[in-house]
């Protein structure tokens, strides 16, 4: 149990060790609000809405290989 209750600030100072214990607190309830109960602020999904879906993305043509390129790629 008492490994339980050190570890996240074992970890804390492994990686920032300037920060103190109430903005680890801090920190670990935005993540769990935001990851854990879905309370993000749908980022995401507002970026994903902008973009126009109809929109086609150029792609250039596929270019054959002689029979000496594959074999030489291959190896």
């Amino acid at each position: 149990m008492d490994v339980m209750a050190t570890t996240p600030r074992r970890i804390a100072d492994l990686f920032c060790p300037e920060i103190s214990m109430v903005e680890l607190a801090s920190i670990r309830r935005r993540i769990h609000e935001t990851v854990v109960l879905g309370m993000g602020t749908n980022s995401s999904a507002h970026a994903a809405s902008l973009e126009d879906e109809e929109k086609e993305i150029p792609v250039s043509k596929r270019i054959g290989r002689s029979e000496v390129e594959q074999v030489c790629m291959a190896v």
